[in-house]
């Protein structure tokens, strides 16, 4: 039997009930669970990290073999379908790279793997580097 019908409602719950969390720019459901994808902005740090906050989880910097990601993952109980993530992703530039190591000694690459990061430590970076009139 599929589990589509509750992963479905579940996409559906995520979105509804963060209507303050970034727009999101497609919602996919399969086997693994639901993956929310923020469109690439400029700055796809600051709705990655306000979505990890929405979910209550972190915020995973991954190199992958052509780009870099930013993931907020968060595992939930499905009834019916047991435990299933949900997965807010975005790619992300490399000016944001750049300023991830620059602001917070934070190196992410094909050696040193990924890097967890919290929303609310990414945010007050991001905040700072405006304030001083930094770009991403």
């Amino acid at each position: 039997m599929s589990n589509l019908p509750e992963l479905l409602k579940l996409a559906a719950r995520v979105v509804r009930d963060h209507p303050d969390a970034p727009r999101v720019a497609s919602v996919s459901v399969d086997y693994r669970g639901v993956r929310v994808q923020i469109g690439s902005v400029h700055d796809s740090l600051r709705p990655i990290a306000k979505w990890a906050q929405a979910l209550r989880t972190t915020v995973e910097i991954t190199p992958h073999s052509n780009f870099y990601g930013a993931t907020a993952t968060k595992s939930v109980d499905v009834a019916g379908v047991g435990e299933t993530c949900v997965v807010v992703w975005t790619h992300l530039e490399l000016a944001e790279i750049l300023m991830l190591a620059r602001d917070l000694g934070v190196v992410v690459g094909a050696t040193s793997g990924s890097v967890e990061i919290t929303p609310q430590r990414l945010l007050t970076v991001l905040d700072a580097g405006l304030a001083e009139g930094r770009v991403a």
